[in-house]
């Protein structure tokens, strides 16, 4: 498989987990499904943004190490998405 597929499939693969999971076992969501989907796609969208805005910034700007760039994604892409989605996407009803 050409690489530029298997990373849209393998984002694929991942989103459908991570909101499955997050929604069912992490959160323990109760939001509608239509509602916390479309917030996931935006987060996780952004998620993958800040992803690759690091890498372009750390490597291709500033011309740092590659490993400088994928330590710096590692520490502050999922601990912003997880947070995002803790507030913004299966946060709990408000009584």
């Amino acid at each position: 498989m050409r690489p530029s597929y298997a990373t849209v499939l393998g984002f694929l693969v991942a989103f459908s987990v991570s909101y499955v999971g997050h929604f069912y076992f992490t959160f323990r969501s109760r939001q509608p499904h239509h509602r916390a989907f479309v917030s996931f796609i935006l987060v996780a969208g952004s998620g993958a943004f800040m992803n690759w805005a690091i890498f372009v910034v750390v490597h291709d700007w500033l011309k740092l190490n590659y490993w400088l760039a994928f330590l710096a994604v590692l520490l502050l892409v999922p601990a912003i998405v997880f947070a995002a989605s803790q507030a913004f996407v299966f946060k709990p009803d408000e009584p």
